[in-house]
């Protein structure tokens, strides 16, 4: 009986409730950006020209999303009004969009539906799915495989993975 009340009491001491909690329930919150890199399938690294340095997702408990992303020093506009090319530059090293989102806990996708972003979008684009991985308040996203297209890249014609890791902030 004591080593059955011991046991008991052990599980209760060792029971974490996020393990026991579903996805949905696991994604709500904030999270702070750790990190964005693309890789190959083989798992070498590509180098981010420009790597966003710090950023920030929101889930609510009605579906809904809101994520910013920016660049490291970004520069003050001089005036109150940027000129072109500061409203150039503070548009590079920024990106924000929102909208909602869907799980599909099966397959470990998350869907962000966007709604509106700082970059317009095509309709065929408004829909962004990652594969998703929890793992107490870590969560990394994975996009789709995709080859780089562009004759001056030094990677041009190779399959990227991109992954963000991301930390609960709550």
């Amino acid at each position: 009986m004591k080593r059955a009340i011991l046991a008991f009491v052990l599980l209760i001491l060792s029971w974490n409730p996020a393990v026991a909690q579903d996805a949905a329930s696991q994604f709500i919150g904030v999270w702070h950006l750790v990190l964005i890199e693309r890789h190959t399938p083989n798992g070498d690294i590509v180098p981010l020209n420009r790597p966003y340095s710090t950023g920030q997702i929101i889930y609510t408990d009605t579906g809904h999303f809101a994520l910013q992303f920016s660049r490291p020093n970004r520069l003050p506009f001089f005036d109150e009004e940027p000129n072109a090319e500061e409203g150039l530059a503070a548009f590079k090293d920024y990106g924000a969009r929102y909208g909602t989102y869907t799980l599909n806990e099966a397959e470990d996708l998350v869907i962000h539906h966007q709604q509106n972003s700082l970059a317009p979008f095509t309709p065929e684009s408004a829909n962004m799915i990652y594969s998703y991985e929890l793992s107490n308040n870590h969560l990394i996203w994975t996009t789709a495989p995709r080859v780089i297209d562009d004759p001056a890249h030094r990677f041009n014609g190779t399959e990227i993975f991109q992954t963000y890791s991301f930390e609960r902030a709550d």
